[in-house]
This record gives structure tokens, sequence and C-alpha cells, in this order.
């Protein structure tokens, strides 16, 4: 993926956001459900209970890490940012690096434990940035002409 001059794409509004995330569950929740067929063998290796719940909780935040990062870092955009057009890139123009990906996610989990706050923060936010957007140095942006082929 190429530089990318953030005055040539808008900041991504609440409604494509929410679309893209709606449309990313739908895929997650297909990945997840065959991701977590072997979850019942951590019940027959690991005898404490809490240790298991724990393995078993960061084993899926790890598939979706996966999912988000794998998409981020290469092409900016997930299944669901795709299909409404979004892509996520750096302050600078440039694609997510993993370690911009890694923060970006483990800032949006402080979004989604804040019962939203954090997504909902991008409304009123002058640069339509998102807690996770601020904490990675990232732009979610709206290209209307990302999918179409030259």
């Amino acid at each position: 993926m190429n530089k990318i001059n953030l005055a040539d794409c808008p900041a991504a509004r609440f409604g494509r956001r929410l679309g893209a995330i709606f449309y990313d569950l739908i895929v997650l929740l297909g990945i997840l459900f065959i991701a977590g067929l072997p979850l019942p063998l951590v019940d027959a290796f690991v005898e404490d209970m809490a240790s298991a719940t724990f393995l078993k909780r960061a084993y899926l935040l790890g598939v979706i890490f996966l999912y988000l990062g794998g998409f981020w870092v290469n092409g900016g955009q997930t299944v669901g940012m795709k299909a409404w057009r979004l892509r996520i890139i750096c302050q600078n123009g440039q694609p997510l690096t993993w370690k911009k990906a890694l923060t970006r996610y483990l800032g949006g989990c402080l979004s989604v434990a804040s019962f939203g706050l954090g997504f909902i923060w991008a409304t009123v936010d002058r640069k339509k940035q998102s807690w996770h957007d601020k904490l990675s140095g990232t732009h979610l942006i709206w290209c209307p002409d990302s999918n179409k082929k030259n």
C-alpha cells in the first residue's frame, strides 16, 4: 500500500465505523467458532480452572488480534472496512506496523471495556479519532474510490 495523503480522504463517520464493525463481527464469529473447536482440550491438560479459563481467553483474544492486525498491516482494511471503503493509516499516511496494530488493538479493548465510550469519542473529537486511534497515532479514513479498479 502506498502513502495516502490525509487531505485526500475525509475521516470516517460514526455510521460507517459501526457498519464496518458489524461486518467484521460476523466474520469474526465464524473464525472464533472454528478457532474455538480445540478449546475443550485445554480442560483436559490444565487442571486448574482459573488457569484454563485464562488460557482460553488469551487464545481467543490472540485470534482476534491476528485477524484485525493482519488486515491492518497488510492493506489497511479488514473485510468490513473494505465493504464500507474505510482504511486505517498512520498519521504520516503510511501503513500500520505490527507495533501500531497492537497498540490500536489494546486501545480498542479499552474502548470496548468502557462500554463503547472510546468509539463514541470519535463523534466529538475534532479529528474524528477514537481513543485507540489517538493511542496508536492512526486515522480511520473514508476513501470513496478505494475499491474501484483503475
